[in-house]
């Protein structure tokens, strides 16, 4: 497999499972809004004794769901832009260009990583069972920290969209075989013949 078809891959996956997290992230509060609007006689008799406590119960459970799978999604972006690189620097004939936006990807990722996830993750844990009157300072941080979050992964996506139109429109030529079979063509030109005549 060429260099370029598996860094193709790599994007793929890469915005596939970014994708996929901003749909599980929103389905997972959905689902608590869903479940208490069409009763179920079974599921209704075990949390009516809960009362008003249902739903801030249920979507805390939602929200730690979100925080376990971002904290894991974000750990396999960094190892999927790390093989990239790699892939790319050593295995690839692509330009500082490229390599340059894969650094970039790396550096977003690792800043939601280690700093936008774990401030969310805390002040969102102060305001899970907050009055929506209370806690009104940790909750505009939360906000804040939330759309700084969601700036990163757009721009992220504009990035790896860009990388992939690049290599997959690109009319340079990459990988060994290819890269060898261009010197052979060369061969051929300056001989004004073929090899083998």
């Amino acid at each position: 497999m060429h260099a370029r078809r598996l860094a193709c891959f790599l994007l793929g996956l890469w915005l596939a499972g970014g994708l996929f997290m901003a749909w599980v992230a929103t389905e997972g509060f959905h689902d608590v809004d869903r479940l208490l609007s069409h009763t179920n006689p079974t599921a209704t008799l075990h949390y009516q004794p809960l009362g008003e406590d249902a739903r801030p119960l249920m979507r805390f459970q939602a929200s730690e769901l979100n925080r376990y799978l971002f904290h894991n999604w974000e750990n396999v972006q960094l190892a999927i832009g790390l093989a990239f690189f790699v892939l790319m620097l050593f295995w690839s004939h692509e330009n500082k260009l490229v390599l340059l936006g894969i650094l970039v990807l790396l550096l977003l990722t690792a800043a939601q990583r280690f700093l936008l996830s774990p401030e969310i993750t805390a002040l969102g844990r102060i305001i899970d069972f907050a009055a929506a009157t209370e806690n009104l300072q940790e909750r505009n941080q939360f906000w804040i920290a939330h759309t700084a979050y969601a700036a990163v992964e757009v721009t992220k996506w504009v990035i790896a969209l860009a990388l992939t139109t690049r290599m997959v429109f690109s009319s340079k030529r990459s990988g060994r075989s290819r890269d060898a079979r261009h010197k052979l063509d060369r061969v051929d030109k300056r001989d004004h013949g073929s090899v083998n005549g």
